[in-house]
């Protein structure tokens, strides 16, 4: 995937306060000179944290695509395990005498449920 100057410069800006932060001194320095990151950029305010709160966003919305595929696997096989047309007769789901629930208010026996 290729970044534009402007996300390539806060990748670089992010990843500055985070080895700064996490007392990485040595890195950090070696990291500014190698990404000609400005000093007063590297100590913005608004990279406090910012990479962390990334990267946890990634590994959030990661489990959350694995839930929602394992639910399109699971709904491919019910769909996949179910009784096709052809397999169907009408007997299994048309309604028949003995009747399971008697509702009032009805003249005709129910045929049908939508």
């Amino acid at each position: 995937m290729v970044l534009s100057a402007k996300h390539k410069d806060e990748l670089n800006c992010a990843i500055a306060d985070y080895l700064k932060s996490s007392g990485y001194t040595e890195a950090y320095n070696h990291f500014i000179q190698e990404a000609d990151v400005p000093s007063d950029k590297a100590n913005d305010k608004k990279f406090n944290g910012l990479l962390e709160k990334k990267w946890t966003s990634v590994l959030r919305l990661q489990k959350k695509v694995m839930d929602l595929e394992s639910k399109v696997t699971e709904t491919v096989k019910e769909y996949e395990g179910g009784a096709t047309k052809r397999e169907r007769s009408a007997d299994n789901w048309i309604p028949r005498p003995p009747e399971r629930y008697c509702l009032t208010g009805h003249r005709m026996p129910i045929t049908r449920v939508i």
